[in-house]
């Protein structure tokens, strides 16, 4: 019983609390990775400036068309 009762008190602050956020899921800390990733190369590009071969490679990994999105963000 004890655990029950730790459970539902834990429950209860959760539900209580507007400053606790779900777990994410992996597929949502990938999903943000690849936003981040894919935020900042844009973000540089926009700036005029070139991404590192690392952060290309990863876009890359993750499906996207590099020097696609390179044309389509560069001033």
């Amino acid at each position: 019983m004890p655990s029950s009762i730790g459970t539902l008190a834990l429950s209860v602050i959760i539900a209580a609390s507007p400053t606790v956020r779900t777990p994410f899921t992996a597929a949502a800390i990938i999903q943000n990775e690849m936003q981040s990733t894919l935020g900042k190369a844009i973000a540089l590009w926009r700036s005029g400036r070139n991404i590192s071969f690392h952060m290309a490679t990863d876009l890359r990994e993750q499906g996207y068309d590099v020097a696609a999105l390179a044309k389509a963000h560069r001033p």
